[in-house]
């Protein structure tokens, strides 16, 4: 399901697409760990959205309200320092979870009687039993943030997280528990699970996952690996820098306080709705319809139709968590709508990098140019069609695919044909200068 060929390289993060108070963080913990920022912004966005879901839902265009959460599944490269990235975001999450938000009223401006109603909010390793667990106990919302995400798919319930996503009501009816219904819950994602052992997840299990619509929710990414480029930052000052100390987690307590204050309200507690201004409304509209195109056969996100047709409610809980995380507003701007859109777009590009198929001409040219290194690399030069359908590079040894890269260079003059019989040879075409 992985395309295994990465001739289709990473496009550079739009890290300059997300507010201010998310890219100067992300900036900051990318040069502090040194990851790419492609690592980096998922954990904080995926933070940012943990902290706002139990606070806000998302108007859509036709009326109805989506919740503001957001699922990401990032495959780095084995010590890409995924876990120091996630410990960075915690400090606001593990000031609720001890309870200890109280004290900072004081200079939140927010009012409320301590002390504050907390719970666990912050889970690396969850099942979706250990999650209804923690909904049972009065949690309205968490964050599941792994780096070693690869153990939440041992017991995974693909559409019992779809549920997660949706929002929708958690009916459970055991002879041990009775009848339970959980209502408006909310989730947030962020799972790191590393290439290899990602590919053996979707080869058992990329079916269920893809038909349940699991990972058609995810907005998901393999960030390139700055492994052999990363140099000590000791006396450039980076030393210093305090995630804890940030402006960002300064927002992110002062959202978990009115989360708390919310929590303390219980049942009389309604979510505030977020809407969007008329620029932000054309600019999704826009957006919808660019996917709406795209998707037709042939259209270039036809092989990734579900990822793109989720893309377009994604990006209004991403443009949700954009504007209530940076400016506090019940109104979604036509800038921060941009913004996301941007965020969101590559991200579907990388989907499609990832898992999509590419355009017969890229594919064909990429084939040519892997068989023509493999023929210079032979030593006699006496190669035939048979011995490069059995040798040859692994993409190209199907019938199918090498009769047309054969052509392909020929008609380039790169090589030429000499047919005995049925055995057909290949022979590099000199160089002009040596004949």
């Amino acid at each position: 399901m992985i395309n295994d060929d990465y001739f289709s390289p990473s496009t550079p993060y739009p890290v300059g697409s997300l507010p201010p108070l998310l890219r100067d963080f992300t900036e900051r913990v990318s040069q502090h760990t040194q990851v790419s920022p492609a690592l980096a912004a998922p954990v904080v966005i995926s933070a940012a959205a943990a902290a706002v879901q139990g606070l806000i839902d998302v108007e859509t265009p036709y009326g109805a309200a989506v919740p503001a959460s957001l699922f990401f599944l990032v495959s780095p490269r084995t010590g890409d320092r995924m876990s120091a990235v996630t410990r960075s975001v915690r400090p606001a999450f593990t000031d609720f979870e001890m309870g200890s938000l109280a004290a900072a009223l004081t200079n939140s401006g927010i009012a409320a009687e301590p002390p504050l109603p907390y719970h666990q909010f912050f889970t690396d390793v969850a099942t979706y039993q250990g999650i209804v667990d923690l909904q049972l106990a009065n949690a309205n919302s968490l964050f599941a943030a792994s780096d070693e995400g690869s153990r939440n798919f041992k017991t995974f319930s693909s559409a019992d997280w779809c549920k997660n996503w949706d929002a929708d009501p958690i009916r459970i009816n055991t002879r041990k528990t009775g009848a339970i219904v959980l209502r408006d819950k909310r989730i947030s994602l962020c799972l790191s699970v590393q290439a290899p052992i990602l590919k053996g997840i979707l080869q058992r299990k990329g079916e269920e996952l893809l038909g349940s619509g699991f990972l058609p929710r995810t907005l998901f990414s393999m960030p390139p690996s700055l492994q052999g480029s990363r140099d000590s930052f000791i006396g450039n000052g980076l030393e210093r820098f305090s995630t804890a100390g940030h402006a960002l987690h300064h927002r992110l307590r002062d959202l978990m306080i009115e989360y708390s204050i919310a929590l303390g309200q219980g049942a009389t507690f309604k979510r505030k709705i977020v809407r969007l201004a008329p620029e932000a409304m054309n600019c999704w509209r826009d957006f919808d319809r660019d996917i709406e195109a795209r998707l037709a056969p042939g259209g270039e996100f036809h092989d990734i139709a579900g990822f793109a047709a989720k893309a377009v409610e994604n990006l209004l809980r991403m443009a949700g968590v954009f504007e209530y995380v940076q400016t506090g507003q019940l109104v979604i701007s036509g800038w921060t709508m941009y913004q996301a859109a941007t965020v969101v777009w590559w991200y579907l590009h990388e989907t499609k990098r990832i898992l999509g198929r590419a355009p017969p001409e890229v594919l064909l040219a990429h084939h040519a140019a892997i068989l023509m290194q493999w023929l210079h690399s032979q030593p006699n030069g006496n190669v035939t069609q048979g011995m490069v359908e059995r040798l040859g590079p692994a993409p190209v040894r199907k019938k199918e695919y090498l009769e047309a890269t054969l052509y392909y260079m020929e008609q380039r003059s790169w090589i030429s044909s000499e047919y005995t019989g049925k055995t057909r040879k290949i022979h590099l075409t000199p160089p002009r200068w040596a004949y």
